[in-house]
């Protein structure tokens, strides 16, 4: 394991930690979020399904009630606590995305917001891994936002900092096409400052 790799997620799931305890978070499910997350159903090949930084399972009900046989991951001890008590039924993990332990034949991968503290090198290399754990025609759809600019490091916030990045739209479509993935829909809602990226094994 990377020093890099074992830096960010230490601040990764130190900030996380504190964001879960935050009674300013905004904890509802986004519009938009929700809208891509229905189209991402529509296209999976299969019920199992990975949920790559679950957060607090904000979305895990609308997987629940499609019949998703549902994995919920995060490396934030706090988020998966407070998951497990808004959603006692579904199934969660304390693991990091870049280091993940779960069975291959995955029908989709789910990851809304949840890349961007993760150093652009070593995600490169999880969203290769992230491929092999899919079934043929399985499918990988992240939201993140759209800042238009490009960052890979540190950011201060108030209290804390961590590892932050952002990304070009074609540099995250250049991202999945190079891990081998087919992008098969890209959007941009410039009102929420958020890009959503639908990729097929």
């Amino acid at each position: 394991m990377s020093i890099a790799l074992v830096q960010a997620e230490a601040l990764g799931v130190r900030f996380n930690d504190d964001l879960a305890k935050s009674r300013f978070w905004e904890k509802n499910p986004t519009p938009v979020a929700t809208k891509c997350l229905q189209t991402f159903l529509e296209h999976l090949p299969g019920k199992k399904v990975l949920d790559l930084g679950c957060g607090h399972g904000q979305y895990t009900p609308l997987f629940i009630k499609n019949g998703c046989k549902y994995l919920g991951i995060d490396y934030s001890p706090e988020m998966i606590s407070a998951a497990r008590k808004q959603n006692p039924k579904a199934r969660f993990q304390i693991m990091s995305l870049n280091r993940l332990d779960v069975e291959k034949g995955l029908a989709g991968v789910w990851a809304c917001h949840s890349i961007t503290n993760t150093p652009k090198a070593i995600f490169k290399e999880s969203l290769e891994k992230i491929r092999t754990l899919l079934m043929p025609k399985g499918v990988m759809m992240t939201v993140i936002p759209n800042h238009g600019f490009s960052h890979d490091g540190m950011i201060e916030y108030d209290r804390t900092s961590a590892w932050h990045t952002a990304y070009y739209p074609e540099e995250i479509r250049g991202l999945f096409l190079h891990a081998g993935f087919q992008v098969t829909g890209f959007w941009k809602d410039q009102q929420h400052e958020t890009m959503s990226l639908l990729a097929v094994r």
